[in-house]
């Protein structure tokens, strides 16, 4: 949702930018004429603002002690959509080694973009979602 509002603000302040700039240069008589370029210089600096925070990466670390337990073969950590907010969002698991991090397998749900992972055993790593 914040990609499609950053991209219209970003392509309304441009146009509105312009075309009060190419309007002032023909020497036209109007007056709102600085609200059209200053307004889109706006536009197109919340628009870029938003877009960016939309593509901003969400990593989150987790430890031994953030896996709930489902049943005696199973454990689940859950990131809520509200918390991560990527629709359709990619993903990398990885568990903490002594070097840094691997990359690894474990069992994703993304119903309702929320995201369940399941693993046994537990372990303690970090997910990258984009």
């Amino acid at each position: 949702m914040n990609k499609k509002i950053g991209l219209v603000l970003t392509i309304s302040g441009l146009v509105s930018t312009l075309t009060g700039n190419i309007l002032k240069n023909l020497n036209l008589p109007f007056s709102y004429l600085n609200i059209l370029v200053y307004g889109g210089t706006l536009f197109i600096v919340l628009g870029a603002f938003l877009t960016y925070i939309a593509n901003k990466t969400f990593i989150k670390e987790f430890s031994i002690n953030d896996w709930n337990k489902i049943n005696d073969s199973e454990y689940q950590i859950i990131i809520p959509y509200k918390t991560h907010k990527k629709k359709n969002p990619i993903y990398i698991i990885s568990y903490k080694t002594e070097n840094g991090y691997q990359d690894c397998d474990v069992d994703i749900d993304t119903k309702e973009n929320d995201i369940k992972m399941s693993a046994f055993p537990k372990f303690e790593g970090r997910i990258i979602i984009k």
